[in-house]
């Protein structure tokens, strides 16, 4: 990789690991030249795909790549858990605020229902949905797996009931 594509790599990095509040609208302006970078490094490797050298060359760059953005990533929703990213209305938000609620949904079923039948939760059904090949209806009591229940609950078609005493 070259040396300014390395440069905005870090400067995504130094921004959410040294500020203590972060902004969604600068972590997506980052996140958009650092797909410009994959799409560029990617069309420079597929026109240079007939030369080992390159090959090698292109293997450790999307490596590289890849562990500094998941590792960038995992630190932005760390930071969004404990409030510090600073919300806007765009797709970042959006996705900062369902993987928190994810998160969320999985304590409140681990505090405060019971799971049972092989990690099973029961929900109660918010929106009509589909499950299993049988259309479901408000108000519907069913047993969900657990990841399914969380993801469901986050879209806003099932609610896990509460069956635990919680102060």
């Amino acid at each position: 990789m070259s040396e300014p594509t390395l440069d905005k790599i870090y400067k995504l990095i130094e921004y959410v690991l040294l500020n203590e509040e972060v902004s969604s609208d600068e972590i997506l302006r980052s996140i958009a030249d650092i797909n410009e970078i994959a799409v560029t490094l990617n069309a420079w490797c597929l026109s240079n795909a007939y030369e080992q050298v390159y090959i090698e060359v292109c293997n450790k760059s999307f490596k590289a790549l890849d562990e500094s953005l998941e590792h960038s990533l995992k630190y932005i929703v760390l930071k969004n858990m404990e409030g510090k990213v600073k919300q806007s209305s765009n797709v970042l938000s959006s996705i900062l605020s369902m993987i928190s609620l994810a998160i969320d949904t999985l304590k409140r079923i681990i505090e405060t229902s019971i799971v049972i039948q092989e990690e099973k939760v029961l929900c109660k059904v918010r929106k009509p949905i589909a499950l299993s090949d049988k259309v479901v209806e408000k108000g519907y009591l069913t047993l969900l797996p657990i990841d399914t229940a969380v993801f469901l609950t986050v879209l806003g078609y099932v609610e896990p009931v509460q069956a635990l005493f919680r102060r």
